[in-house]
């Protein structure tokens, strides 16, 4: 057994309220020199809440950090910068009109330079990228970034500041295979330099490869510390539910009915090239392809919002135009898109108007009817077991799967014939992801059609009628029933599988 003396940190009872929330309650855990300790739980267990106290963002109710051996009577963002205490969030947080080099450097440095040697400045920056084999320009404007991009610049960040404490929320969310096991090379390097991991995610898989230690929390509350070598995937699932789960869901099978949309000779220099294929009324489509195959701008080409050469769309057998998104929602297209806070939500707005957004018209008439409108939002948070203290509640307060939850909510009732899912359950917790699976069947029930992109394979397998496979812009293959395996959706993702 260690002695404390190993420990850099520790959480001692710390407990946190919010308005009609308790998000803590007495939670303590510890994290030792040179280890890597996962925190898991379900979408608003308080993993979030934790990591911002952690980093100043958030002032504890009760309880204290020590870092050091030395308790922290308050701390605060600046501090815990300057104890080596770094996070990287879940959601982006560089700047978007500022370049990859701007972004690494800011506020790294206190004093006040008329002049910036820019040339040595990107040097830098393309050092620092290299620590992750990133490969992007110093130059290139952070809203330029792909979110897996994006993801690589922010840890690159933290690791380059020499942290000593790295806490990593969700950091392989939009991370393919590649990207992920760079990422834990460098982290096991960090763990040899006696640097210590705070690693948080929903992908049970990674948490049993890459931590030493397993902290699990449910409501709040911690239920139990493990040791890795000592834990099951079935046990931690276990205890972050407080039920058995099952591992696979078990798709209801749908009866797919006649062509909803066909899609001819989607094109795109260097992005896209000669994207085809045709959606049924009740069939889930899946997508599938490793990071940078094009797979979300074929979705945003599909929405007009991505530019693209000329190409045929049909919905029911009638041509349309779509040249911005205002034409595919009016026809029946709805987007669920892969990053919810930027794109799919209204973060600063209430969980009542962003559920009502899309649908307006149906409510629509000399006045919105308030009790009507309420009543709409009731049934949805009901439904869908959507979290909140009420409908007012602002949407960033609310837990990741709870934001995607509320992005579901708005498109069921906008009730749009074709649905487009780009990573429904990305950064979710395996039991909203169950709850999240049930709502797409049931939507594939009611005769709505589906395309869904993930880069989790067994989603695809459990979800799919039928899975198209993208490589560097292109289909490399078409898979259907039993062809629906890991390996040959790889084989295919590789470029080694036969395009049907």
């Amino acid at each position: 057994m260690q002695d404390n003396d190993d420990f850099i940190l520790e959480v001692v009872n710390i407990s946190k309220t919010f308005p009609g929330v308790k998000a803590l309650s007495d939670i303590s855990f510890n994290l030792r020199k040179g280890e890597v300790h996962a925190i898991v739980g379900e979408n608003g267990a308080g993993k979030s809440t934790l990591i911002k106290i952690l980093s100043g963002v958030y002032v504890p109710d009760e309880g204290s950090i020590i870092v050091d051996g030395v308790q922290q009577s308050k701390m605060t963002p600046s501090l815990a910068s300057s104890l080596g205490i770094f996070t990287i969030f879940q959601e982006n947080t560089l700047l978007a009109e500022m370049t990859v080099a701007e972004n690494l450097f800011l506020g790294a440095s206190e004093e006040d330079k008329r002049f910036i040697n820019w040339k040595k400045v990107n040097t830098l920056a393309e050092e620092n990228l290299k620590i992750l084999d990133l490969n992007i320009k110093p130059s290139t404007y952070a809203k330029e970034l792909g979110i897996a991009e994006q993801q690589g610049v922010q840890i690159t960040k933290a690791i380059s500041r020499n942290g000593r404490i790295l806490i990593m929320d969700e950091p392989t969310a939009s991370f393919g295979p590649d990207e992920t096991r760079r990422l834990f090379a460098t982290i096991r390097k960090l763990k040899e330099r006696g640097e210590a991991v705070i690693f948080i995610s929903h992908h049970l898989d990674e948490v049993l490869d890459i931590s030493d230690r397993v902290t699990i929390i449910r409501d709040g509350v911690k239920i139990n510390t493990h040791d890795t070598k000592n834990l099951t995937h079935e046990t931690m699932v276990s205890e972050m539910v407080g039920r058995n789960i099952g591992l696979i869901f078990a798709k209801e099978k749908v009866e797919i009915g006649p062509e909803s949309l066909r899609v001819d000779r989607i094109n795109k220099d260097k992005v896209l090239h000669d994207i085809s294929f045709s959606l049924h009324e009740g069939e889930i489509l899946g997508v599938y392809g490793l990071v940078g195959a094009g797979r979300t701008e074929m979705v945003m080409a599909l929405m007009g919002v991505l530019t693209t050469d000329a190409y045929d769309v049909s919905i029911y057998g009638e041509k349309i135009k779509v040249t911005k998104p205002k034409d595919a929602i009016d026809r029946g297209i709805g987007l669920i898109t892969e990053d919810r806070r930027r794109t799919g939500l209204i973060v600063e707005s209430t969980v009542k108007d962003n559920m009502l957004l899309p649908g307006l018209k149906k409510l629509s008439g000399l006045l919105l009817k308030k009790k009507e409108e309420d009543q709409v939002v009731t049934e949805y948070i009901d439904k869908l077991s959507i979290r909140t203290p009420n409908m007012h509640r602002l949407v960033k307060y609310l837990s990741g799967g709870n934001q995607q939850k509320v992005v579901l909510a708005k498109w069921m009732y906008a009730d749009k014939e074709i649905l487009l899912f780009d990573e429904p359950t990305r950064g979710v917790d395996i039991g909203a992801k169950e709850e999240i699976y049930k709502i797409i069947v049931s939507l594939a029930k009611q005769k709505k059609s589906i395309l869904l992109i993930s880069s989790e394979m067994p989603e695809l397998i459990a979800l799919s009628d039928r899975v198209l496979v993208m490589r560097e812009g292109r289909f490399t293959g078409e898979l259907q029933g039993d062809e629906i395996t890991e390996e040959k959706i790889l084989l295919c993702a590789i470029g080694r599988g036969i395009a049907s």
